[in-house]
């Protein structure tokens, strides 16, 4: 069982992983824990035996992360699957806050691969003696992604997103303080707004830069820089309609408020 597992994990180490065979490969690990406990049972603790089934157990621990590791990539790209959702329907808090579980997903990732690194160091391939089952290097050779930076690009990406939301969040409430020409709030609110759009586009910068990121979330990247770009100009508008505002020149102000939703309509 442990054999094939990584087998199969060692494929997907080389190219991408299936999300529906995850389970498959748990459902694998639990039977060879109870064939090595069985073996256990029938034979003296002294034994080479004996020791073949610790090291055998510490295999098993170690293909179970592995497997973990892949369940939380998927969660993150069901996480973000979620979030995309709530922003197409211009729920932007709700997709703040699910890109933000995203991010949790990922520390979660990192996580895993530390104690994967740990359980390395413990097993000894001489004392298992089973070639087929030889882990040596580093416990991201046995994964699909390459590096850690590729989690540190994940997040990256993730991080802009959460950003570019809560930068409509801030637009929505200027734009209701505005309203209500209570015109400092909207100011206020404005340029909180411009700041976490500068803050998105700095991380989608810092994704693109990223040689290890999953191509689709590089090429969503390069195309979220603009997307960003186009807000900072718009919050730039209502920020100075605000000013505008604030002094009294209503005609000027509202001009450069409508200019900017036209520049956002362009998104």
């Amino acid at each position: 069982m442990l054999v094939e597992n990584k087998e199969q994990l060692d494929e997907w180490a080389a190219s991408s992983f299936e999300p529906d065979r995850v389970s498959l490969l748990q459902e694998r690990v639990t039977i060879a824990r109870e064939e090595l406990a069985a073996a256990e049972e029938n034979t003296e603790q002294s034994t080479t035996l004996s020791i073949r089934i610790d090291q055998a157990r510490l295999v098993a621990d170690f293909q179970e992360l592995s497997l973990a590791y892949y369940e939380s990539v998927n969660v993150f790209f069901q996480v973000i699957s979620e979030a995309q959702s709530f922003g197409d329907n211009e729920l932007h808090q709700r997709a703040a806050d699910s890109f933000v579980e995203a991010q949790a997903v990922l520390e979660d990732a990192r996580t895993v691969i530390e104690d994967m690194g740990i359980l390395l160091s413990e097993i000894d391939t001489g004392a298992l003696d089973e070639p087929e089952l030889e882990y040596t290097g580093d416990p991201l050779d046995h994964l699909d992604l390459e590096d850690r930076r590729a989690l540190d690009g994940a997040e990256s990406y993730a991080l802009g997103y959460e950003n570019i939301h809560l930068a409509f969040v801030h637009l929505e409430a200027g734009q209701g303080h505005y309203e209500n020409e209570e015109f400092i709030e909207a100011r206020k609110e404005w340029e909180t707004g411009q700041e976490r759009a500068t803050e998105a586009k700095s991380e989608f910068e810092a994704a693109v830069d990223n040689d290890h990121l999953p191509q689709n979330l590089n090429e969503e990247s390069i195309r979220l820089i603009g997307t960003a770009e186009t807000v900072i100009e718009a919050f730039d508008n209502f920020v100075q309609g605000a000013r505008e505002a604030e002094a009294g020149n209503l005609e000027e102000a509202n001009t450069l408020v409508t200019e900017g939703f036209s520049l956002l309509e362009e998104l």
